[in-house]
């Protein structure tokens, strides 16, 4: 059983691009959530996990 975010949730993933993580969870999620995709300037954000 996959579990999935709740209604509302934000989650934010890291790829090498925009691109391949839509390609990623559009196929894994389908059309099961609404996804909206867009890069993160990790200079200006706050709270990102440190590497």
């Amino acid at each position: 059983m996959v579990r999935l975010p709740s209604p509302g949730t934000t989650c934010l993933y890291e790829g090498p691009s925009v691109e391949r993580v839509r390609e990623h969870l559009d196929t894994a999620i389908g059309p099961a959530a609404t996804q909206r995709y867009y890069p993160v300037a990790e200079a200006h954000a706050m709270g990102l996990p440190t590497r």
